[in-house]
């Protein structure tokens, strides 16, 4: 997570600005599949997050409180500047759970009533201090003005995934197998799968 953050943060500094949140840049941390789409940044740091708010708590103490509150506080900056609608949803999903288990563990476990106390303040104090200036930015608010549109086009996007595929029961069950989308896309929209490369001089 700590390797995570610095990337993310680095990225951040170097192409974005720490504090710019109008800039539409968009960090990938050490994950080379972003520029593909994929959403391997977010689902980590949404899994890992839970992680560091249970250290808080099962290892109670200032020391683990502070280092697992900065952690904290990070992870949720660089979930924040991926600018990403699916990582908030989840990163509030992840909130929620972890909230209940604080309480949970309130009741259960007496004293270790102040590592929880310090675990939830901290993601409150964390959620709050790093969504108001990236929601506030100029960026985010046209991301999620285009949540609809967006939100169409995908579900254009799986439904013309869904009659690509064959209609055998075997499909049904168990899909048309690892890899087969570029191919199966390749063979039944020639036009649209075709594409070239080739390199440029600008300027």
């Amino acid at each position: 997570l700590c390797v995570v953050i610095a990337v993310g943060v680095w990225q951040r500094m170097v192409f974005g600005g720490l504090f710019s949140f109008s800039s539409d840049y968009r960090i990938e941390g050490p994950f080379p599949e972003l520029h593909t789409g994929g959403a391997d940044l977010h689902a980590y740091l949404v899994l890992a997050i839970p992680v560091v708010a249970s250290m808080i708590v099962l290892w109670p103490g200032w020391k683990t409180a502070l280092t697992g509150g900065a952690l904290l506080g990070a992870a949720g900056y660089v979930l924040a500047v991926t600018f990403t609608r699916g990582a908030y949803v989840g990163g509030l999903g992840a909130l929620l759970v972890m909230m209940v288990a604080v309480l949970l563990g309130m009741r259960q476990r007496r004293g270790r009533r102040g590592g929880m106390l310090v675990a939830a303040g901290a993601l409150v104090l964390a959620v709050v201090a790093i969504a108001v200036p990236v929601l506030g930015g100029t960026f985010m608010k046209d991301r999620v003005s285009a949540a609809g549109t967006d939100a169409k086009t995908r579900m254009q996007h799986w439904q013309g995934a869904l009659d690509m595929m064959d209609g055998s029961m075997q499909t049904t069950v168990l899909g048309m197998g690892l890899g087969a989308f570029p191919r199966t896309f390749l063979l039944k929209n020639p036009p649209e799968a075709s594409g070239t490369v080739s390199f440029r001089n600008e300027g």
